[in-house]
């Protein structure tokens, strides 16, 4: 397991704040579980965060593969000819909203 190349890792008090910028999911964790994740000891984290971290694609099994699938995603979105619009309701919004 390794960090997804498509973090934003924010420090915020005692907490880090992640937001995948692929799956536009957000995460926040406390300063013990941040040093782990930092330290890439994913293996330490408790079963629960290690589960949300792997669901929000904050960590994946290979970085280049991620990077790879995304470029094949694109480019088969590219060819589709389809127009796709995302629309930002809210910049406040903790992306798991059902909007």
């Amino acid at each position: 397991m390794q960090f997804s190349t498509y973090n934003i890792v924010l420090n915020l008090d005692d907490q880090l704040i992640l937001l995948n910028t692929l799956s536009l999911n957000m995460v926040e964790v406390g300063q013990e579980d941040a040093t782990l994740i930092k330290q890439g000891q994913f293996n330490k984290l408790n079963d629960e965060l290690k589960r949300e971290l792997e669901d929000g694609e904050f960590v994946v099994e290979d970085a280049l593969k991620e990077k790879d699938d995304y470029l094949k995603s694109f480019k088969a979105q590219q060819d589709a000819k389809l127009l796709s619009i995302k629309l930002l309701l809210s910049t406040t919004c903790n992306s798991k909203c059902v909007y």
